[in-house]
């Protein structure tokens, strides 16, 4: 059975109209933070002829009329690509707030088919800076909404699962079976059939993300190399990546990179998300040769962020669900 159209209408209730106003006082105030640092706010396209390569991500699908032939077309999951391309056009300091969009996503308190993605890029700092510049981000903003607790916590993966499950994560990349063993004995469902990846986000998901961001903002560092993404591998230890997430109330509420800028090793990782996307039945598209002619040009060091702004405005009105702080929700445009 398809989805179908909601015709309903429903005014707005008095504590829609106050939650949407401060909605609105937190868009200013970002603005107003960006312009204060000396950030180019820019734009890029939302129709793009290749969406993002990401394995769990489900783009929706369109065709563009051209000619009088249909050319295949998408909405972006992220408008990251293009982000990048200025980035090497020169650009030191950029970012945008955008509508991104994502189908087949899981119906939840936190997601939505169509949502609003902040996303920023500095050249010349890496991942540890970037999360001091969120930091001060997010108080900055937060002023007037919300007490969030400083100095944010600073935690990486290796020691949240230590602390949460008494488990070495390293063991899972380097002694699966003895992990398994380990994991096994303390009442984890895993087996030796099961991926490092699925391993690690039964864990994950069951009794180390509800812990994140409860008592102060928390900043979880140095993600496992596998899902390293469009980030770089730490030098000191190639097991990990350079790369954080930020939570706040068990909320993830960013995700960022010390950014990659090899085009050779990125094509190798975009043709291994491809073919990952064709073992788990995905549609697969072509890699964005634009992207890599870009980095081929000269991509500078750089750190880059995506922040989902619905998720934040949630966390600073004290709203549960993410149809709350939207003009439109999904459940108002579907049944």
């Amino acid at each position: 059975m398809g989805v179908s159209v909601n015709t309903s209408f429903s005014p707005l209730s008095k504590k829609k109209k106050e939650i949407l106003k401060k909605r609105m006082q937190i868009q200013k105030s970002i603005r107003c933070f960006f312009d204060q640092k000396g950030f180019m706010e820019v734009e890029t396209p939302k129709l793009v002829s290749l969406p993002g390569m990401e394995p769990n991500l489900t783009p929706f699908r369109t065709s563009l009329l051209r000619n009088k032939k249909n050319h295949d077309a998408y909405l972006i999951t992220s408008p990251e690509y293009h982000m990048k391309k200025i980035l090497c056009s020169g650009m030191k300091k950029i970012w945008q707030m955008c509508p991104v969009f994502r189908n087949a996503e899981e119906k939840s308190p936190y997601h939505n088919p169509e949502f609003t993605m902040i996303e920023w890029y500095i050249t010349g700092g890496n991942y540890k800076s970037m999360a001091d510049f969120t930091e001060e981000l997010v108080l900055y903003i937060s002023q007037g909404f919300a007490k969030l607790q400083k100095p944010f916590e600073h935690i990486t993966c290796r020691e949240a699962f230590l602390a949460y499950t008494g488990l070495h994560l390293e063991e899972l990349y380097q002694d699966k079976d003895t992990f398994i063993k380990k994991a096994q004995g303390i009442g984890y469902a895993v087996t030796v059939r099961d991926e490092t990846a699925d391993i690690f986000y039964k864990i994950f998901l069951k009794d180390i993300e509800p812990h994140l961001g409860k008592k102060k903002p928390t900043f979880l560092f140095d993600y496992p190399a596998e899902f390293a993404a469009l980030s770089k591998i730490k030098k000191d230890n190639p097991l990990f990546c350079e790369r954080f997430e930020l939570y706040i109330d068990g909320i993830e509420i960013a995700n960022a990179f010390s950014e990659l800028t090899y085009p050779k090793e990125q094509k190798e990782r975009l043709q291994k998300e491809r073919q990952e996307r064709k073992e788990l039945g995905k549609e697969v598209y072509d890699v964005d040769t634009g992207f890599i002619d870009a980095l081929e040009y000269g991509m500078p060091k750089s750190s880059g962020i995506a922040l989902g702004f619905d998720r934040l405005v949630m966390v600073l009105t004290g709203t549960k669900s993410i149809s709350e702080v939207m003009w439109f929700s999904g459940e108002e445009v579907f049944e």
